[in-house]
Protein backbone atom coordinates (compact mmCIF):
# COMPACT_ATOMS: atom_id res chain seq x y z
CA UNK A 1 0.00 0.00 0.00
CA UNK A 2 2.98 2.55 0.62
CA UNK A 3 4.13 1.87 -3.02
CA UNK A 4 0.79 2.46 -4.14
CA UNK A 5 0.56 5.56 -2.05
CA UNK A 6 3.72 6.75 -3.11
CA UNK A 7 3.01 6.39 -6.54
CA UNK A 8 0.04 8.43 -6.60
CA UNK A 9 1.95 11.43 -4.22
CA UNK A 10 4.56 11.59 -7.14
CA UNK A 11 1.98 11.48 -10.22
CA UNK A 12 0.07 14.38 -8.73
CA UNK A 13 3.35 16.34 -7.94
CA UNK A 14 4.50 15.65 -11.73
CA UNK A 15 1.37 16.62 -12.96
CA UNK A 16 1.21 20.08 -10.81
CA UNK A 17 5.09 20.96 -12.28
CA UNK A 18 3.46 20.11 -15.62
CA UNK A 19 0.87 22.58 -15.16
CA UNK A 20 3.13 25.43 -13.64
CA UNK A 21 5.77 25.16 -16.97
CA UNK A 22 2.66 25.42 -18.98
CA UNK A 23 1.12 28.16 -17.15
CA UNK A 24 4.41 29.85 -16.78
CA UNK A 25 6.31 30.09 -20.23
CA UNK A 26 7.92 33.08 -20.76
CA UNK A 27 8.06 32.62 -24.24
CA UNK A 28 5.40 31.24 -27.32
CA UNK A 29 6.23 29.52 -30.47
CA UNK A 30 3.83 30.08 -33.77
CA UNK A 31 1.44 27.27 -34.09
CA UNK A 32 1.72 24.95 -36.54
CA UNK A 33 -0.57 23.71 -38.89
CA UNK A 34 -2.26 20.06 -38.80
CA UNK A 35 -3.89 20.56 -41.99
CA UNK A 36 -1.52 18.74 -44.91
CA UNK A 37 -0.73 20.53 -47.87
CA UNK A 38 -1.83 19.87 -50.88
CA UNK A 39 1.41 17.69 -52.93
CA UNK A 40 3.25 16.66 -49.72
CA UNK A 41 3.27 13.93 -47.80
CA UNK A 42 1.43 13.11 -44.53
CA UNK A 43 5.22 11.96 -43.09
CA UNK A 44 7.05 14.64 -44.55
CA UNK A 45 4.09 17.53 -43.33
CA UNK A 46 4.62 15.77 -39.50
CA UNK A 47 8.36 15.61 -39.80
CA UNK A 48 7.94 19.10 -40.32
CA UNK A 49 7.01 19.82 -37.11
CA UNK A 50 10.77 19.24 -35.68
CA UNK A 51 11.42 22.41 -37.72
CA UNK A 52 8.67 24.52 -35.46
CA UNK A 53 9.95 22.84 -32.26
CA UNK A 54 13.32 24.11 -33.53
CA UNK A 55 12.46 27.71 -34.08
CA UNK A 56 10.89 27.47 -30.64
CA UNK A 57 14.59 26.52 -29.06
CA UNK A 58 15.80 28.81 -31.11
CA UNK A 59 13.47 31.54 -28.57
CA UNK A 60 14.57 30.34 -25.65
CA UNK A 61 18.39 30.60 -26.77
CA UNK A 62 17.69 34.13 -28.06
CA UNK A 63 16.11 35.32 -24.43
CA UNK A 64 18.66 33.64 -22.28
CA UNK A 65 21.86 34.08 -24.52
CA UNK A 66 22.81 30.72 -22.90
CA UNK A 67 20.91 27.62 -23.05
CA UNK A 68 18.64 25.71 -26.22
CA UNK A 69 15.90 23.44 -25.62
CA UNK A 70 16.50 19.66 -25.09
CA UNK A 71 12.84 18.72 -23.49
CA UNK A 72 9.75 18.60 -24.67
CA UNK A 73 6.51 18.41 -22.55
CA UNK A 74 3.37 17.29 -24.74
CA UNK A 75 -0.48 17.17 -24.90
CA UNK A 76 -1.74 13.33 -26.08
CA UNK A 77 -2.64 15.02 -29.37
CA UNK A 78 1.14 16.50 -30.04
CA UNK A 79 2.55 13.03 -28.90
CA UNK A 80 0.58 11.62 -31.76
CA UNK A 81 2.34 14.26 -34.38
CA UNK A 82 5.58 13.32 -32.90
CA UNK A 83 4.99 9.26 -32.54
CA UNK A 84 4.06 9.56 -36.38
CA UNK A 85 7.35 11.14 -37.08
CA UNK A 86 10.97 9.84 -38.40
CA UNK A 87 13.24 10.80 -36.09
CA UNK A 88 11.52 10.07 -32.83
CA UNK A 89 12.58 7.09 -30.91
CA UNK A 90 10.31 5.47 -28.68
CA UNK A 91 11.45 4.92 -25.03
CA UNK A 92 8.80 2.02 -24.75
CA UNK A 93 7.35 3.72 -21.50
CA UNK A 94 4.16 4.17 -20.87
CA UNK A 95 2.23 5.12 -17.38
CA UNK A 96 0.14 6.73 -15.42
CA UNK A 97 0.27 10.72 -15.49
CA UNK A 98 3.08 12.38 -16.75
CA UNK A 99 5.59 9.36 -18.94
CA UNK A 100 8.59 9.71 -21.12
CA UNK A 101 7.24 9.05 -24.25
CA UNK A 102 11.30 8.84 -25.99
CA UNK A 103 12.75 11.28 -27.91
CA UNK A 104 12.56 13.58 -30.91
CA UNK A 105 15.62 14.89 -32.70
CA UNK A 106 17.48 16.81 -29.81
CA UNK A 107 14.34 16.58 -27.17
CA UNK A 108 13.45 14.30 -24.51
CA UNK A 109 9.61 14.35 -24.76
CA UNK A 110 6.96 13.55 -22.08
CA UNK A 111 3.83 13.61 -22.52
CA UNK A 112 0.72 14.92 -19.92
CA UNK A 113 -2.67 13.84 -20.28
CA UNK A 114 -4.14 17.33 -18.28
CA UNK A 115 -2.12 19.07 -20.97
CA UNK A 116 -4.61 20.67 -23.54
CA UNK A 117 -4.09 17.74 -26.58
CA UNK A 118 -2.39 20.17 -29.43
CA UNK A 119 -0.19 22.07 -26.98
CA UNK A 120 3.21 21.71 -25.48
CA UNK A 121 6.13 23.40 -24.07
CA UNK A 122 9.85 23.17 -24.76
CA UNK A 123 12.16 24.02 -22.20
CA UNK A 124 15.88 23.55 -21.33
CA UNK A 125 16.86 20.65 -18.36
CA UNK A 126 20.04 21.57 -17.10
CA UNK A 127 22.48 19.76 -14.68
CA UNK A 128 22.68 21.80 -12.00
CA UNK A 129 20.93 24.43 -9.84
CA UNK A 130 22.85 27.39 -11.84
CA UNK A 131 21.54 26.46 -14.83
CA UNK A 132 17.92 25.57 -13.45
CA UNK A 133 15.01 27.62 -15.21
CA UNK A 134 12.80 25.83 -12.79
CA UNK A 135 13.47 23.96 -9.09
CA UNK A 136 11.40 21.10 -7.41
CA UNK A 137 12.41 20.56 -4.20
CA UNK A 138 11.33 18.11 -1.91
CA UNK A 139 12.08 18.51 1.92
CA UNK A 140 9.99 16.21 4.03
CA UNK A 141 9.83 12.74 1.77
CA UNK A 142 6.56 10.85 1.60
CA UNK A 143 5.97 9.66 5.26
CA UNK A 144 2.94 7.78 6.79
CA UNK A 145 1.31 8.29 10.01
CA UNK A 146 1.00 6.28 12.91
CA UNK A 147 -1.86 3.75 12.47
CA UNK A 148 -4.89 5.31 14.50
CA UNK A 149 -7.69 3.36 16.09
CA UNK A 150 -11.19 5.13 15.48
CA UNK A 151 -13.76 3.26 18.39
CA UNK A 152 -15.36 1.38 15.85
CA UNK A 153 -11.37 -0.65 15.70
CA UNK A 154 -11.42 1.13 12.13
CA UNK A 155 -7.57 2.01 11.43
CA UNK A 156 -6.79 5.13 9.91
CA UNK A 157 -3.08 6.45 8.22
CA UNK A 158 -2.02 9.76 7.39
CA UNK A 159 -0.09 10.50 4.38
CA UNK A 160 1.66 13.82 4.13
CA UNK A 161 4.98 15.10 2.14
CA UNK A 162 6.21 18.72 1.92
CA UNK A 163 8.08 20.56 -1.20
CA UNK A 164 9.06 24.13 -2.66
CA UNK A 165 8.44 24.65 -6.13
CA UNK A 166 9.64 28.25 -8.06
CA UNK A 167 9.80 28.86 -11.79
CA UNK A 168 13.64 30.55 -11.10
CA UNK A 169 13.97 31.91 -15.69
CA UNK A 170 10.79 31.67 -17.11
CA UNK A 171 12.72 32.67 -20.33
CA UNK A 172 13.72 29.13 -20.15
CA UNK A 173 10.54 27.72 -21.44
CA UNK A 174 8.59 28.26 -24.87
CA UNK A 175 4.26 27.46 -25.16
CA UNK A 176 2.98 26.45 -28.64
CA UNK A 177 0.23 25.16 -29.99
CA UNK A 178 -0.87 22.77 -33.04
CA UNK A 179 -3.64 24.01 -34.84
CA UNK A 180 -6.48 20.97 -35.99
Amino acid sequence: MAAEVAGELAHEVDMEVCGDLLAQAGATNTAWSKAQPPAISLLDHYDSFYARLLEGSNIIYQNTRKVQANILVCGLGVAAIISASRNFVPSGNAGVGPYLLGTYGQFTVYVSPDFPANEYVLGYRGTGLFDAGYVYCPFIPITPSDLLRTDDLVGRRAWMMSYGKRMINSNMYCRGAILA
